[in-house]
């Protein structure tokens, strides 16, 4: 029986093995969704900060698609760094006031670049010292 039941194990794994050879590629990135959306967020004094997510969608052919937090994976990019800087876990910190686009950015398995993007509105003024 013993040789039997490594014939069968044998067996099963060749076949797993074979399954998957056929199932193709991973799903891959095709979107990003960042949050706040666009326009959401307005800031209103220098320092201030906002938490900004990205969700990367992935789809593909033979596999289901899925949605995962990529915020730590993607590039994050300020349009305006007068207005407000990113760091690299997504954090926005006001700098002054105007417009900022955010962008979200990175490669995807199937090719090319994946890229959202989100404005941001400061009307945080920065004030003159006082001089006496």
């Amino acid at each position: 029986m013993s040789k039997l039941q490594n014939l069968g194990k044998v067996l099963l794994v060749a076949l797993f093995t074979l399954f998957l050879s056929h199932c193709g590629s991973s799903p891959a990135l095709s979107s990003i969704s960042i949050a706040p959306a666009a326009g959401a967020a307005t800031v209103s004094a220098v320092g201030q900060t906002v938490q900004y997510t990205a969700i990367g969608n992935y789809t593909g052919s033979k596999h289901p698609s899925y949605t995962t937090d990529v915020t730590n994976q993607v590039t994050w990019t300020s349009s305006n760094v007068s207005v407000a800087t990113i760091s690299a876990t997504g954090l926005l910190t006001t700098v002054g006031s105007g417009t900022s686009t955010i962008v979200a950015t990175m490669n995807s398995s199937g090719g090319g670049q994946v890229s959202a993007n989100s404005d941001v509105t400061s009307t945080a003024t920065t004030s003159s010292p006082v001089r006496t």
